[in-house]
């Protein structure tokens, strides 16, 4: 062993002896233990500096557009990623796939997604947002009893207005996901919702 090992070992082990290295008592006043905390004054701090200008914090996420992304976290995993197009349509989307289609041109591993899917996300895995800031975008609702279709079975996101030319509505998310869901004629053009 070393002379350097045994002046380590005789070190650690003085530590461990009764009294050595051990805490010491508190002061005392009159004889008595202290009862608590003793209050403490720290006076040598500078005065305040007035600071101007900007802060650059670089480890922070953000999207293409330089906003920080910022999700509410629930007890799923990952949160739900919902992006908007930059291509606008009319509600005539192909149906679901022709819609799925449009998404992943754009964002390769995404989906249209249902108002079900978003409301269920938002109560457990959370939700980030990143979709249209200043126009609504088309979502599927499965409870609608038609979304830009005349009723027909399979015939949904393939429709702008009813043979006749009377209206037919689909469903939207608002700007900035505010207030969720919204109906909005077929025939306008608008963003598709699509999620990760």
């Amino acid at each position: 062993m070393t002379a350097w090992a045994c002046v380590g070992l005789a070190g650690a082990a003085a530590l461990f002896l009764p009294g050595v290295g051990a805490e010491r008592p508190r002061a005392t006043t009159g004889g008595a233990a202290a009862a608590g905390p003793v209050p403490v004054a720290v006076s040598n701090f500078p005065a305040i500096q007035p600071v101007a200008g900007t802060v650059s914090v670089g480890n922070l996420s953000t999207d293409a557009g330089g906003r920080l992304l910022v999700t509410l976290q629930g007890s799923g995993t990952l949160p739900m990623v919902l992006r908007s197009t930059t291509a606008a349509y009319q509600g005539d989307l192909g149906g679901r796939t022709g819609a799925t289609r449009k998404c992943r041109a754009e964002f390769p591993d995404s989906h249209f997604p249902s108002t079900g899917e978003i409301k269920n996300a938002y109560g457990t895995r959370g939700v980030l947002w990143l979709s249209s800031e200043s126009d609504r975008s088309w979502v599927d609702d499965l409870d609608l009893a038609r979304n830009c279709s005349d009723s027909t079975a399979g015939k949904d996101w393939q429709m702008t207005v009813h043979p006749d030319g009377t209206r037919i509505d689909g469903t939207l998310l608002r700007e900035k996901g505010t207030g969720l869901f919204a109906p909005g004629p077929c025939s306008d053009f608008h963003p598709i919702l699509c999620a990760e």
